[in-house]
């Protein structure tokens, strides 16, 4: 019923993806825009800083009711490789979530003139100087 177009990988193909995945190296990311934007929050009011903030936390938000499901075998690794994944980005969008609110209260803290919090301290040596 559905007009479904199947595809097959074919060697030359197979063997293209296998360079890619041992060979070449991953780039880097070359911009988070959304990051990007909080390097410049001062450029625009605190109460817009903050709507932003508090925008990214709600949109980074994961629902509850959605579920998020690979097919459970494949035959070939895909199904547990889509579980990774997956794991993966649910784990990223939480860590996200919480940054951005923790970003937000920072902000917040700073254009109130309260003291900041740091997220981490540096372990400092006898001279208070930080070391790693």
């Amino acid at each position: 019923a559905r007009r479904r177009k199947e595809y097959a990988i074919t060697e030359a193909g197979r063997a293209e993806l296998r360079r890619w995945l041992v060979a070449v190296p991953p780039k880097p990311n070359q911009r988070d825009e959304p990051l990007l934007r909080v390097f410049f929050l001062d450029q625009v009011e605190p109460g817009e800083a903050l709507n932003y903030l508090g925008g990214m936390a709600e949109r980074t938000r994961q629902p509850q009711q959605r579920r998020n499901t690979v097919p459970r075998d494949d035959g070939g690794g895909l199904a547990d490789n889509g579980r990774l994944t997956l794991e993966y980005g649910k784990r990223f969008l939480a860590m996200r979530h919480d940054w951005f609110i923790w970003a937000r209260e920072q902000f917040r803290t700073r254009v109130e003139g309260r003291p900041q919090e740091t997220a981490h301290t540096l372990p400092t040596d006898d001279a208070g100087s930080a070391t790693t």
